[in-house]
């Protein structure tokens, strides 16, 4: 038999069996992200139950990514189908699959809003933030819980402050910038 003749393979994986394969046994996790990891797969098995790898062609991709997005996020989209991009070409370097319908499937761009107005922000009523730092157990935590409420800064902005932003009647912020930012 020749190793490339179509008709010699027999491997004909479902997409549980890819999963495992192509994509968990690949990986050496950390728990944490092994449990978002099974998270993932554990999705994809619900929506393409019983499904061959082979089935996955790239309509079958657009439809999945169309139902995916009525009830999810773009990027968690993006997230599930950058797993099924990793299996799909890991089961074609190992001559599972002929091709990897994911050459010609670009993710989805993320949207950035410019209309603030429209995104409604829910803000915590005084009672209901008297309420969250009552449970907090840890003073230091509570203390910056309090601060991130009353300011309206994020944690990266908070963790990112100075001395110099400092001072005796307020706290400056003179830029955006995050922990991870510098």
């Amino acid at each position: 038999h020749f190793p490339n003749d179509k008709a010699a393979r027999r491997e004909d994986p479902t997409l549980a069996e890819a999963l495992q394969r192509f994509y968990l046994d690949m990986g050496h996790w950390r728990v944490s992200t092994e449990r978002i990891a099974l998270s993932k797969v554990k999705r994809l098995n619900e929506l393409l139950p019983a499904k061959r790898l082979r089935d996955l062609d790239e309509e079958a991709l657009h439809r999945l990514r169309k139902q995916l997005l009525l009830t999810t996020s773009r990027r968690h989209v993006n997230l599930l189908m950058s797993v099924l991009q990793q299996v799909m070409a890991r089961a074609v370097r190992a001559r599972v699959l002929d091709n990897n319908p994911f050459l010609y499937l670009e993710p989805l761009p993320k949207i950035l809003s410019t209309d603030h107005a429209a995104e409604a922000v829910e803000v915590f009523t005084l009672a209901e933030a008297e309420q969250l730092l009552a449970v907090i157990p840890y003073p230091a935590a509570a203390n910056l819980v309090e601060f991130l409420l009353w300011t309206g800064i994020r944690p990266g902005e908070a963790a990112a402050l100075k001395w110099e932003d400092v001072e005796p009647d307020r706290v400056e912020i003179r830029r955006t910038r995050t922990s991870q930012s510098g």
